[in-house]
């Protein structure tokens, strides 16, 4: 996908942290960038380490866990949220 896609979906990501008591901001090089489908898929990038990944579709956010959930269960909950 395009920067400019990835740069408006962290855009969405840090709105979603901010108001999940995630005070700091990111940048890309934050983060590992992945497209699923039609989405992103964020991951911790670097030395940070996290269980944590989040999918981020058309504006919504979806944060999982790929030891409780599936990708395809994650997927198919942004999909919910976004109708």
């Amino acid at each position: 996908m395009a920067e400019d896609s990835q740069e408006s979906a962290l855009g969405t990501l840090n709105t979603w942290l901010a108001e999940h008591g995630v005070l700091e901001s990111s940048a890309l090089d934050d983060w590992d960038v992945s497209p699923f489908d039609d989405a992103l898929l964020f991951s911790s990038a670097g030395q940070r380490r996290a269980n944590r990944l989040y999918l981020v579709r058309r504006g919504v956010v979806v944060a999982f866990s790929p030891s409780t959930t599936t990708f395809d269960q994650a997927y198919a909950q942004l999909v919910a949220t976004d109708e």
